[in-house]
C-alpha cells in the first residue's frame, strides 16, 4: 500500500522538487551575479541591472541542467503512464481521459 502511495506521489515530487530549483536558482541568481562579477575583475557601475540579469539567467541555466538530469526520469515516467493504458485496453477498461483517434468522414 505504501509503496503504491509513494509510486502515485512521486510524479508531485518531481515537479515540486523542479519549482523549486528554478525558484533557488533565481534567488541565488540575483544575490550572487555581483559578488562573481567583482571576484572576476569586473566593476559594474549599475550593480541594479545585472543582479536583474543574474536572476533571468541562473533559472534559465538550471533548467537546462535540470532537463539533461531529469529528462530521463520524466521519460520512464510516460512510458510507465502509457504501459498502464495499454494493460486497460487489454483488460477492455475504459479509460476516460483517452479519447481514441477516429478517421474522419
Amino acid at each position: 500500500m505504501l509503496s503504491r502511495l509513494i509510486v502515485a506521489v512521486f510524479p508531485w515530487l518531481v515537479e515540486i522538487w523542479l519549482w523549486l530549483v528554478l525558484a533557488v536558482a533565481s534567488i541565488t541568481g540575483y544575490e550572487a551575479t555581483v559578488p562573481m562579477m567583482h571576484s572576476a575583475g569586473v566593476l559594474p557601475t549599475y550593480e541594479f541591472p545585472w543582479r536583474i540579469i543574474g536572476a533571468l539567467a541562473f533559472p534559465v541555466i538550471a533548467f537546462l541542467v535540470v532537463a539533461v538530469i531529469a529528462g530521463p526520469v520524466f521519460v520512464l515516467l510516460d512510458l510507465r503512464h502509457a504501459v498502464r493504458n495499454i494493460e486497460a485496453k487489454a483488460r477492455g477498461e475504459a479509460i476516460s481521459w483517452l479519447q481514441e483517434r477516429k478517421e474522419p468522414t
